[in-house]
């Protein structure tokens, strides 16, 4: 295959990695086959295996992440000796827990593979996440045969969630948004930008996803303290009056315009918050905590050091655990848990380092960008979730080739 066909064929893939990157969650309430979903693990391997010639295996990744990789690669196929499952799923499983490793790979060697620049790239996804926002809040208000909560497939049978303004699980189905949100925070500068910002900034409020809130709430923390140590981010302390003034008044305007929707959001949140100050059970981390216990009592011996291998854990039906750590883990044991762990600490290391040493609006993205996974990645599954670990690969490559790049200057 030619140079010229070749990046035809590499930009057509990944545009269809982007569409699921922003779209996964909302296609499940579609008329849409759970089929159409396995386009994007095609995709990303034949990506892996047409460019496999001229990828590198970067040192720069750091020797954690090869060993998160190696371990993923080696302990998965205990799965078929542990798990009480079907075969079939345990097949699957092992293909699509490697995928963030190819997405890694392919994502650092961007320059070699794509034609598509970094910088070009990461505006259609904010472009997309725009979409999304549109998507979310008209398919939740709007029944419809394109795209609806009411219109839920064999893939997300349950229906929708009530009160909370999204297609889908809020803190995936919101994700992108959140990203957006918090690389505007940053970097917006003009009136068309903040504007996005804000309309960002309302739909995670109208989501009511806790962890999204709260990973803002960080954000904004983070934020502040980088506005007072620079005396040059003069964009981002306007960004964050903005963000005051228009939660504010927004939060005014809503109630006045919309009481009823307004006080049941806050009522969700109040009602959130109010039961982990006070010390009360929130049912659906109970749950949560249920199932890490029930994956854990299955562990012994040389477990703790290899895992059980994909979903080794299931004994009598499958349970989610919706905690990367615990199920990378319950998957591949302490040894993959220190790679995982590792190479998050790294990428949280050499951000810090440059922010310190060239206070840069990229350093500190970066930084925020490494804060929003580790928080999502404590009550949602990395592997399972493609919004988040197509985000991940894509915006961690995104941070540290643009660091390298100012370095160079």
């Amino acid at each position: 295959m030619g140079k010229s066909k070749l990046a035809k064929l590499n930009s057509f893939l990944l545009f269809i990695l982007l569409f699921f990157g922003l779209f996964d969650v909302a296609r499940n309430y579609t008329k849409l086959p759970i089929s159409f979903g396995y386009l994007k693990d095609i995709a990303i391997y034949i990506l892996f295996i047409i460019n496999l010639s001229i990828i590198k295996f970067p040192k720069r990744i750091g020797g954690f992440f090869y060993l998160w990789a190696a371990s993923a690669i080696c302990f998965s196929v205990l799965g078929f000796l542990n798990a009480n499952y079907s075969m079939r799923e345990l097949l699957i499983a092992c293909f699509k827990f490697l995928e963030i490793f190819i997405l890694v790979l392919l994502f650092f060697n961007w320059d070699r593979i794509f034609s598509v620049r970094l910088d070009k790239f990461i505006k259609y996804y904010i472009i997309g996440a725009i979409l999304l926002c549109f998507v979310n809040v008209f398919g939740y208000f709007v029944d419809n045969p394109i795209v609806s909560v009411n219109m839920p497939n064999a893939n997300m049978p349950e229906g929708h969630y009530g009160g909370r303004v999204t297609v889908g699980q809020p803190p995936i189905a919101i994700f992108p948004v959140l990203l957006a949100f918090i690389y505007l925070m940053i970097y917006a500068s003009n009136a068309k930008e903040r504007i996005l910002l804000v309309v960002f900034m309302f739909c995670i409020f109208m989501a009511t996803s806790n962890t999204g809130l709260l990973a803002v709430s960080f954000i904004f923390i983070i934020l502040i303290i980088y506005a007072l140590l620079n005396h040059q981010a003069k964009n981002i302390k306007l960004n964050l009056l903005l963000f005051i003034v228009v939660c504010i008044s927004g939060v005014a305007l809503a109630y006045f315009i919309f009481p009823n929707m307004t006080e049941n959001i806050i009522n969700q949140y109040i009602n959130k918050i109010g039961k982990y100050l006070s010390g009360s059970s929130d049912a659906s981390m109970d749950i949560r905590v249920m199932h890490w216990q029930m994956g854990l009592d299955t562990m012994s011996g040389v477990d703790y050091f290899f895992g059980r291998g994909v979903y080794g854990y299931i004994k009598n039906g499958f349970y989610p655990i919706e905690n990367t750590f615990v199920i990378t883990f319950l998957m591949y044991g302490a040894i993959g848990t220190l790679g995982m762990v590792g190479f998050f600490v790294q990428m949280l290391y050499f951000a810090l380092g440059r922010l310190n040493r060239f206070q840069t609006k990229n350093s500190v993205f970066f930084v925020c960008v490494i804060v929003v996974f580790l928080m999502h990645m404590f009550t949602l599954d990395l592997y399972m979730c493609y919004t988040l670990y197509f985000s991940l690969t894509f915006f961690i490559a995104y941070c540290y080739n643009k660091e390298k790049k100012i370095e160079r200057q």
